[in-house]
């Protein structure tokens, strides 16, 4: 288990076995898998996991963005046939570049670093979680903030003004 992840998971042990033993439940919790190829979103609740289906009914979304001339953002399914129609104006496989200095121009226009393509894919099956779900996803966990931060620690060693300080602990 990654050391970031213990401390969490502890908490959650602990708040799960006393909202138990006051009769109480937990609530769902959403996990995504922001892939290069392709992501997925899934839910836990009720002590299983489930696949959360998107738009379309399928389990994967392609981790592939396409940005329209009017400024229309396509993610996913539609987005990787617009790859064939618009190759200009779509790309996949950005994530490989998140913290370098990589910049995309789509559509013409607007210029997008990796991590800004990934948040759209991340948007998208946020929203398809919501569908699914019925109800406004609030919460965020400290392992997204983590990703954040690791990002961020990307970019300033790629600058050369810092450096990189996560390890894994395995049990």
């Amino acid at each position: 288990m990654c050391t970031f992840l213990k401390g969490d998971y502890e908490r959650y042990k602990v708040k799960k076995e006393k909202q138990l033993a006051d009769g109480g439940h937990m609530g769902r919790i959403i996990g995504i898998d922001l892939g290069t190829t392709n992501s997925a979103a899934a839910v836990w609740e009720n002590g299983e996991s489930h696949l959360i289906p998107n738009a379309f009914g399928d389990y994967l979304t392609p981790s592939v963005v396409s940005i329209g001339k009017d400024g229309t953002v396509y993610v996913g399914k539609i987005a990787k046939e617009r790859l064939v129609t618009h190759p200009e104006d779509t790309v996949s496989v950005f994530k490989r570049f998140m913290g370098t200095e990589k910049i995309y121009s789509l559509a013409g226009k607007k210029k997008y670093r990796p991590e800004e393509l990934s948040a759209l894919v991340l948007k998208r099956l946020k929203e398809d979680a919501e569908h699914y779900l019925g109800r406004r996803l609030r919460k965020r966990s400290s392992v997204y903030r983590h990703i954040l931060t690791t990002l961020q620690e990307m970019q300033q060693k790629m600058r050369g003004t810092g450096r990189i300080s996560c390890g894994a602990h395995h049990q």
